[in-house]
């Protein structure tokens, strides 16, 4: 009794086990598939967007450092001949223009198109005079290509001169609350007449 038992138990088992999967079962087990896989190709498609975006302001943050750094440098080895005063004041200006000594250039930083440029022309002479005046450019360069708003912020007292340079990266596609960097920084200047 308990041989016939187990045989027909055995019997039971090979049969439905050679049953298969029935069409119902395989559209269901296809439909939760496919699911499962959209929302993971949703996932790492935002991810890929997410980390494209932070990688153009990175960069755009790399290069408003880059052009801070140059602009310091030519403030330091130079002079600021515009926007000039002999008294003392404070402005705050989108386009400032630096004889450079070291390199004999009349250099002209603006914000403009959303951009910064950069403007010069290589002087043959020592003469900062030509500078102020209305030379012409004969280079331009855009020193950062980002969505970007700036001042430069000059002042200048009788012992104290000083300029300070205020870049606001946008990225356009970012939300609201992480769409802006600033980078800034303060120069001391030797000369501003």
């Amino acid at each position: 009794m308990i041989q016939k038992f187990f045989a027909k138990r055995r019997g039971s088992l090979a049969r439905s086990s050679r049953k298969g999967l029935s069409l119902l079962e395989v559209i269901v087990a296809i439909a939760v598939f496919t699911i499962i896989m959209i929302a993971t190709v949703e996932v790492f498609s935002s991810m890929i967007k997410t980390k494209a975006e932070a990688d153009r302001m990175r960069e755009s943050h790399q290069k408003a450092q880059v052009a801070i750094e140059t602009i310091t440098k030519s403030i330091r080895s130079g002079v600021v001949v515009s926007p000039a005063s002999s008294v003392p004041i404070t402005n705050d200006s989108d386009t400032i223009r630096i004889y450079d000594y070291s390199q004999l250039q009349c250099i002209e930083y603006s914000f403009s198109s959303d951009a910064l440029q950069k403007k010069f022309v290589i002087m043959d002479y020592d003469d900062r005079a030509d500078c102020s005046g209305s030379p012409s450019f004969s280079g331009l360069q855009t020193m950062v290509d980002a969505t970007t708003k700036g001042t430069f912020d000059i002042s200048w007292e009788t012992d104290n001169k000083y300029v300070t340079i205020a870049l606001l990266l946008i990225a356009p596609n970012l939300s609201e609350t992480t769409n802006q960097t600033r980078v800034q920084t303060t120069v001391s200047m030797r000369n501003l007449k």
